[in-house]
């Protein structure tokens, strides 16, 4: 018979398993460089555990088996009632497998610290990979005199290889795991899987208020990833929204839902804030675009930035974004600057969805309904506004550095005037502390009568209504953008009164026009006033 290879790369090169195949590895997957030190409690195998300040939401790194234990003994020694339930939701979509008590994870050889992607996979796809996972070790270690050869990371980083004996008892998945600790713990296990680094998608949004809605409103919820930083923080702050909501909805919050929230409504006087103050507070040109286009916006964003906020003792969400951000700009190495780019998209898209999963939270009232039927999930909801994603399309994926800027405080549409009752003179002034929901920051209203676009060719001019022409033999008529005024000349001039024939008048602008004065105005960015706002499509 052959001889069995002893030296790790040969054990790993002779690899037949369907899921730990040739060159891959299982390394250890709780490991000494994640913890943050500053959180507390410090729970024992279970680091970066931290609970979101006055709600029933944790998060976690992925914890050993006596780490998930300690959690739950920990929630229960808070609870009030003595007897609370757990749901905990696993935000993994890579394969993990418990060898005597510690957590691995399917890696390859060659690139032992980055996540293998599965973007798309669903629960029952990864748990079932899992199973297959848990029969190749076995058969694996069957060869070695029952022993499996993984890699550790040591607290210094270096890898090293390492035989861990087995026994079929001691090698579990993670459901496995989940279920015996429902013996002795009210504990409910949930998968929904997520890319490392990258936004949930709308379908896992609608798997998370369904899982969450089932549960007794009183159930504290854990959130895990693997070091418990980026999933999770985003799972805590969406399972808070959902919190909220139903707590509105059974009316029982006390005060305000999202407490003592700085607001950031009163920060308005008339200094420009700094452009680094904008970017603190998230104001991209892509957030603001949502938040014009996406009625009750302005709201969502709000209580999304409070809850990043108080969910922030890991990651503060926004602040994520900013910091990739002054990375781009001062990254004099190429391939670290794609990287952080890439970076940088993915947590601003995760912000945006954020955003409108709050207004959809807010505006729906059959959102959290715990049956599908006949409700209106986020999905759809999503999929019913595709001005949503041209806004993400248009001012984020196709031009991520055109992202990075929230606006340049030089403006192609500065005019100096004389001081009026000591209101700024600067246009860009105005523009950059306006505040509302659609005429908000960076915006203006640009006049939308042009009456120098008439064209000379055409035989009849009215005044206020420019280029105004009829298609011989047939009662169908064309102009450009009219005054009030210029309304009336047109629907004088084709004759039509209460008594005479009706008019149908289409407009065909997609932009949100204002008519102050009898004059029409048009929204435009202060950057860009000859543009039209493409985020309507």
């Amino acid at each position: 018979s052959m001889s069995v290879p002893k030296e790790p790369d040969q054990v790993i090169r002779h690899r037949g398993g369907s899921v730990l195949g040739k060159k891959t590895i299982l390394k250890s997957d709780h490991f000494p460089g994640c913890h943050n030190k500053r959180l507390v409690p410090n729970v024992d195998g279970a680091p970066n555990y931290r609970k979101a300040t006055s709600w029933p939401v944790h998060g976690v790194a992925i914890a050993t088996i006596d780490g998930i234990r300690n959690v739950l003994d920990h929630i229960a020694n808070q609870g009030i009632s003595g007897s609370c339930r757990v749901l905990w939701i696993n935000l993994r979509e890579e394969p993990v497998i418990y060898i005597n008590g510690r957590p691995f994870v399917l890696r390859d050889v060659e690139r032992p610290f980055s996540n293998l992607e599965y973007t798309g996979i669903n629960r029952a796809r990864v748990e079932q990979m899992e199973d297959r996972l848990r029969a190749d070790v076995l058969s694996e270690s069957a060869r070695y005199g029952s022993k499996i050869l993984v890699t550790d990371e040591l607290p210094d980083g270096q890898m090293v290889d390492q035989w861990e004996p087995v026994s079929c008892d001691s090698v579990k998945t993670p459901l496995e795991v989940y279920k015996e600790l429902g013996h002795r713990y009210l504990v409910d296990y949930e998968r929904v899987p997520v890319t490392d680094e990258k936004s949930p998608k709308e379908h896992d949004f609608d798997i998370l208020v369904q899982k969450i809605v089932e549960a007794n409103v009183r159930t504290e919820i854990v959130f895990n990833c693997q070091m418990g930083r980026g999933r999770t923080t985003t799972g805590m702050v969406i399972a808070t929204l959902i919190y909220i909501k139903r707590i509105e909805g059974l009316g029982l919050e006390q005060k305000s839902p999202t407490g003592d929230v700085s607001d950031y409504a009163s920060c308005m006087n008339t200094d420009a804030p700094s452009s680094e103050e904008s970017i603190r507070r998230g104001e991209y040109t892509v957030i603001r675009s949502l938040i014009r286009v996406l009625e009750g916006g302005a709201e969502g964003k709000r209580q999304v930035d409070a809850i990043i906020d108080k969910c922030a003792a890991m990651q503060n969400l926004r602040e994520a974004i900013a910091s990739y951000r002054s990375r781009i700009l001062c990254e004099a190495d190429e391939m670290k600057r794609e990287a952080s780019i890439s970076f940088f998209v993915e947590y601003l898209e995760r912000y945006y969805f954020l955003i409108c999963f709050s207004v959809y939270l807010q505006t729906v009232k059959e959102a959290l309904y715990p049956m599908p039927h006949g409700r209106c999930n986020f999905t759809d909801w999503m999929r019913a506004r595709p001005e949503l994603y041209s806004i993400l399309r248009r001012l984020l994926r196709r031009d991520p550095m055109g992202a990075l800027s929230y606006g340049n405080p030089r403006s192609s549409a500065v005019k100096q005037g004389e001081p009026v009752d000591g209101r700024p003179v600067e246009m860009s002034q105005v523009a950059a502390v306006r505040s509302g929901e659609v005429l908000g920051s960076q915006t203006i209203l640009k006049s939308d009568h042009c009456p120098g676009c008439q064209h000379y060719d055409l035989p009849e001019k009215i005044e206020g209504a420019p280029n105004f022409r009829k298609i011989p033999g047939f009662l169908v008529y064309g102009v450009a953008i009219p005054t009030i005024s210029g309304i009336h000349s047109v629907i004088r001039r084709i004759g039509s009164s209460k008594s005479g024939p009706p008019v149908f008048w289409h407009n065909m602008r997609e932009e949100p026009v204002i008519y102050i004065n009898g004059k029409p105005f048009v929204l435009r960015e202060v950057e860009r006033p000859y543009k039209n706002m493409r985020e309507y499509t």
